[in-house]
């Protein structure tokens, strides 16, 4: 049928593939890519791309595949690069990797031109964290070298500054090919000493979803006996809760979580608790978080702020909150989880 196979599409036939493929998808897809990739190019011709969705297990025809190489073959050269390709899946950086660059680029910005120079960029650029540095497989002068490249070599405009557009540009490329957040703030803090801090992160839906499906995994593998999960949540919110009432702070969420095995750093965790705290007060209703979580338990869901605990009517998370602050216990991301990210 004419007009059939069109770029919108099948562009929704490979979203919606990769979506069916759940959290591995864009990984199953590297994997897929090095496969057929027996020269090592980093780039695939026709065929080659052909052959790598057939082993990342997606029906495609010749129009789809002619649609697609010629969608992601930015330099009409036909070849498809794998940065490329996953640049146009995977899309614009999130606002929390976008955050991490802007800082990046700040430090490197000492004037505020909006313009650095590769100098600027020589002076604090920390090549010996790279992964492959770490591991011995090249020296730190060979990875600035590749990393300058981008800017100056073969694929840069050659004119001695970087702008933040070319920036960013350079980390869309960079962050296609990582699936977590996590991997990528650790990259970031390794070469520019960049770091997040509470009250900046924003979480996006795929992450939220990430995150709470982690929980729910967790709870289930925790709880005792015939206890639902929801029942196991609630009584370690009531535990870790010194308010008397179904309101807490994050730093009560923090614990609780992290009670059952959801450790995050403390900007992320923040930034979880913040897309449930829309206004902003710095609580929330912990029977609201566990009924949204558990949809189908039927959780009692009472108006914030009543009491859950006899004789601490007036006591609430502020008055609690000062008296310890809360800090990630065992947050941290190994340096052998970033290999592969740079």
């Amino acid at each position: 049928m004419p007009g059939k196979f069109t770029l919108e599409n099948t562009l929704e036939k490979l979203n919606a593939h990769l979506k069916s493929r759940g959290a591995t998808g864009i990984k199953g897809l590297g994997r897929a890519f090095r496969i057929v990739d027996k020269d090592h190019s980093k780039e695939l011709n026709r065929e080659e791309f052909k052959e790598a969705m057939r082993i990342w297990k997606m029906d495609i025809n010749e129009a789809e595949t002619s649609i697609l190489v010629a969608h992601f073959d930015e330099d009409g050269d036909g070849q498809i690069s794998y940065d490329e390709f996953l640049m146009g899946v995977r899309g614009k950086l999130s606002e929390r990797r976008l955050n991490l660059v802007k800082k990046a680029f700040v430090v490197l910005d000492v004037d505020g031109s909006g313009v650095i120079t590769v100098e600027d960029i020589a002076a604090s650029y920390d090549a010996s964290q790279h992964p492959e540095v770490m591991a011995g497989k090249k020296e730190p002068k060979e990875v600035f070298s590749e990393f300058m490249n981008n800017f100056e070599g073969a694929n840069g405009n050659h004119d001695g500054t970087v702008t933040l557009d070319e920036f960013i540009h350079y980390y869309e490329g960079v962050s296609a090919s990582i699936d977590e957040d996590d991997f990528f703030v650790l990259m970031m803090s390794n070469a520019w000493k960049v770091v997040e801090h509470p009250g900046e992160v924003v979480l996006g839906d795929d992450r939220i979803d990430s995150l709470c499906k982690s929980l729910r995994q967790k709870l289930m593998q925790k709880k005792k006996g015939s206890e639902t999960e929801s029942k196991a949540l609630v009584k370690a919110f009531q535990y870790f809760n010194l308010s008397g009432n179904n309101m807490v702070d994050c730093r009560c969420f923090a614990r609780t979580v992290e009670r059952f095995g959801v450790v995050l750093e403390a900007a992320e965790m923040e930034g979880w608790f913040s897309h449930y705290d829309p206004e902003k007060t710095g609580q929330i209703n912990y029977e609201e978080f566990t009924a949204a979580l558990y949809p189908d338990d039927n959780v009692r869901v009472r108006a914030s702020g009543v009491s859950t605990t006899p004789g601490k009517k007036g006591m609430d998370s502020s008055d609690v909150s000062s008296k310890a602050e809360w800090r990630p216990s065992t947050a941290k991301v190994k340096p052998a989880q970033a290999t592969a990210l740079w």
